[in-house]
């Protein structure tokens, strides 16, 4: 058993080895960033989980539940990779990089963009009495979690600040002037007091300001500069880090369990929570669409729906009675507690669907549009949405969906007043 566990690791590995790095595709790309996902957060980490008896949240994964939860995600695999396939993902290229021809902003949509940030920054300054750091207690006591206040302020606002920083890098790639890098430089301050990098949820950072790399930097645009960067900062930076951060601990004490310790983490818990779901499915049955059905409508009250589902982390941690539910359950698993097996191979069609589409629009127009607007936060989005839970992800992701359609709207109703008003009148 322990064997045939390996070998499935070996495959899940290896299959995600060769869609990030062997293939040829785009080096910055939705797809090649679920695969960078499934390679680590899928493959190595459980891995390595395995290898040392230890799993996230002290779960007792037995040889064969992990062989289950490894057949599952290999299904995920296939059905992901044939679809996406199918679906032509592999032929939809065009030009590479998001520079953009012939962009700029007008002077009457600059105005609105400055001062709907600088709205937006002294609205967090009234509340925090300055600009928040760190995250933390200031942060916390402001926007109970869950409220309508909260996911209005900290995503549609905070994330409105970074989609005009966007649009002006856009400006400055295109144009490279002296004016539209000045502004960049203020929009970019005024986003930095609004969304500072340790102050904020470790997806929204990264999806913010790799979002701005992704614009701005050419460099990261080669071929395999952003997975590298990525497998640097999850396999070495990140446990560095958190090694030097345990008080008292010398160089000689690190071992092989010690070097691995922040592996052993809930902030790399999906296998743990892949494996409880299966467990839960086999002693009460999948939930025929319920957790499903409290994704899609997460903007319904409490209140006005007795008995509306929580986020199927919370909801496999409730079940087995634990006070601390925040836990996630990647993708495969959110398919699979609502319809099986069958949800699994569903969840995973769509999801391919979806980065077909998203990817190919994006690269084949040099235009100026919402989704070149949107497409760079996907692309550390798409991490939040394979992790889990998708109930968080979802309605957090239609949250910068609003967020960016704010500002596309005030770059381009100038130029829709302008069209309107160009119409011959009637006499």
């Amino acid at each position: 058993m322990n064997l045939a566990n390996y070998i499935l690791f070996s495959i899940i590995i290896i299959t995600a080895f060769i869609n990030t790095f062997i293939r040829k595709q785009k080096s910055w790309s939705v797809n090649k960033f679920i695969w960078l996902y499934v390679f680590l957060f899928w493959g190595i980490v459980p891995l390595v989980q395995y290898a040392v008896g230890i799993f996230p949240w002290g779960v007792d994964i037995s040889p064969s539940l992990a062989m289950k939860a490894n057949l599952v995600t290999l299904l995920w695999i296939a059905v992901y990779k044939i679809t996406y396939k199918l679906f032509g993902g592999e032929k939809r290229t065009g030009s590479d990089g998001p520079v953009i021809q012939d962009f700029s902003i007008n002077n009457l949509s600059i105005i609105f963009l400055i001062l709907y940030q600088l709205l937006i920054m002294a609205y967090f300054f009234r509340k925090t009495g300055g600009p928040v750091l760190l995250r933390g207690d200031l942060t916390s006591d402001m926007f109970s979690s869950g409220s309508n206040t909260y996911l209005v302020v900290t995503q549609v606002f905070r994330a409105s600040s970074f989609f005009a920083t966007a649009a002006f890098a856009y400006w400055y790639r295109s144009k490279d002037s002296l004016k539209s890098l000045l502004l960049l430089a203020f929009s970019f301050l005024l986003m930095l007091l609004t969304n500072f990098p340790l102050a904020l949820p470790r997806y929204m950072a990264g999806a913010f300001y790799m979002g701005l790399f992704f614009i701005l930097v050419p460099d990261f645009r080669r071929r395999y500069i952003p997975a590298l960067l990525m497998l640097f900062i999850f396999l070495v930076l990140y446990p560095a880090l958190a090694i030097l951060r345990v008080p008292g601990q010398s160089a000689g004490e690190i071992g092989m369990v010690s070097s691995v310790t922040p592996f052993l983490t809930g902030d790399f818990d999906n296998f743990s929570t892949l494996s409880m779901t299966i467990d839960y499915v086999k002693e009460n049955g999948i939930t025929w669409g319920k957790q499903l059905s409290g994704v899609l409508l997460f903007f319904v009250p409490s209140a006005l729906w007795t008995g509306k589902p929580v986020g199927s982390g919370a909801f496999i941690a409730g079940s087995r009675n634990w006070d601390f539910t925040n836990i996630s359950c990647p993708y495969n698993a959110e398919g699979f507690i609502n319809f099986g097996l069958f949800g699994v191979v569903i969840f995973a069609v769509v999801m391919a669907y979806i980065v077909v589409r998203i990817d190919a629009a994006f690269y084949r127009s040099s235009r100026f549009s919402y989704l070149r607007l949107f497409y760079p936060v996907m692309l550390g989005m798409i991490m939040f949405i394979i992790r889990g839970d998708l109930m968080s992800s979802f309605a957090y992701t239609i949250s910068f969906i609003v967020a960016a359609f704010i500002i596309f709207m005030i770059i381009d109703f100038p130029s829709f007043i302008h069209v309107k008003n160009d119409r011959p009148q009637e006499e």
